[in-house]
């Protein structure tokens, strides 16, 4: 599984740790906002974007992002860690990003 990460934003805000945009190269998915996080036992782990809802008055969590077993997740959270620390190790440079022309995206001069 090819894993890089796009985007990071560094935190430092009890055990969170980071919020990145990781994109799977193989299929040219990019999930955004995966928070890196340190679990009780001091290790970091990935955790897919969520959504807080509310049930039966407490605040709970449901992931935005799912897999179909156990086995494909695990292989998701080495890769995604195994990219986020290459990223820690050596971001890469900045690029410049230049807007497209409007003539450049719509050549015959309609928006849709």
């Amino acid at each position: 599984m090819n894993v890089k990460i796009t985007r990071m934003n560094k935190l430092n805000k009890g055990t969170l740790k980071a919020f990145c945009d990781v994109e799977f190269t193989d299929i040219g998915l990019v999930v955004c906002d995966v928070k890196i996080a340190e679990s009780k036992s001091g290790t970091l782990f990935a955790g897919m974007p969520s959504r807080e809802y509310e049930h039966e008055g407490q605040k709970k969590y449901r992931n935005l992002v799912a897999f179909p077993s156990n086995d494909v997740y695990s292989d998701v959270q080495k890769s995604i860690m195994a990219a986020y620390n290459a990223y820690r190790e050596e971001p890469p440079a900045p690029q410049e990003y230049k807007l497209p022309d409007s003539n450049e995206i719509f050549a015959d001069g309609l928006p849709f």
